[in-house]
Parts: structure tokens; C-alpha cells; sequence
């Protein structure tokens, strides 16, 4: 037991000399902090070095190119059927259709810039496939929606 007088004010430690309460606790929430720092510190150092997962062969192609043809394909196709029934949808639904496709344009422009700064992101890739694959989403649910109108 370290410990061997202890008063409400004074502690006389075992080994000959005299701490008060408030060092005690200040050395308590130092010893906290350094540990939670150092904890932090070693846990941050180990996650950096984890493998970054690879996108499927196909997804990696796709965006490294930066235009893939069946991608330009299915978007052409899915934008003439929207605009064949265009007439069949609110213009209010027309105008809201048109304002996210064009986000997305921009938002897939902007992947493709950085991408072509950095081409091996792993981040931008993914993004620019999740760009391409949204804006055929929205295709996709628009031509139906005008269809079943």
C-alpha cells in the first residue's frame, strides 16, 4: 500500500514525502490524457495502413477510361424514351428531372477533373461510378414514371 497517512488536505506517500489532494488529481487527469493521446496516437498510425478495398474489374474499367460506351448508350437511350413522353409528365416533374440531371452532370465533370488530376484515387473512382450509375437511376425512374402516366 503506498499510501500510509493519508489527511482530507495532506497525503504523506510511503516513501518519505507529502502530496495534496489537488496534485493528486492533477496528476490523475495527466496520466489520463497522455494515456488517451498515446491511445489515439497508435490507433491512428494503425489504421492509415489499411488496404484500400478494390473496385470490381468492370466498375475500374469504366471509370478509368472516363467514358465508357455502353454507360454513353444506356444514358442516350433512356434520355430519348424521357423525351418522347416528355409531353405526358408536369412541367413541374420536367423541370425537377432536368435540375438533377444537370447536378449530376456537374457533380460527374467534376469527378472526371479530379480524376484526370489523380487518376489513382480510389475515392474519385468510386465516386465518378456512383455519379454515372445515379444519373442512370434517375433515367431509369423518370421513363417509367412518364410511361405509366
Amino acid at each position: 500500500m503506498l499510501l500510509s497517512l493519508c489527511s482530507s488536505a495532506l497525503c504523506m506517500l510511503a516513501l518519505g514525502f507529502a502530496v495534496t489532494s489537488a496534485q493528486l488529481m492533477a496528476a490523475g487527469f495527466a496520466l489520463v490524457i497522455l494515456s488517451g493521446g498515446a491511445a489515439w496516437y497508435f490507433a491512428r498510425g494503425n489504421r492509415a495502413q489499411e488496404p484500400v478495398a478494390q473496385s470490381p474489374a468492370g466498375i475500374e474499367a469504366t471509370t478509368a477510361s472516363h467514358v465508357d460506351p455502353q454507360y454513353a448508350a444506356e444514358v442516350q437511350d433512356l434520355q430519348k424514351v424521357l423525351d418522347e413522353r416528355r409531353g405526358q409528365l408536369d412541367p413541374e416533374t420536367v423541370k425537377t428531372i432536368e435540375a438533377n440531371l444537370k447536378i449530376i452532370d456537374l457533380a460527374t465533370n467534376q469527378a472526371r477533373q479530379a480524376l484526370a488530376a489523380d487518376p489513382a484515387n480510389p475515392y474519385l473512382k468510386d465516386y465518378l461510378s456512383n455519379q454515372m450509375k445515379r444519373k442512370v437511376e434517375l433515367l431509369k425512374q423518370a421513363t417509367v414514371y412518364a410511361t405509366a402516366q
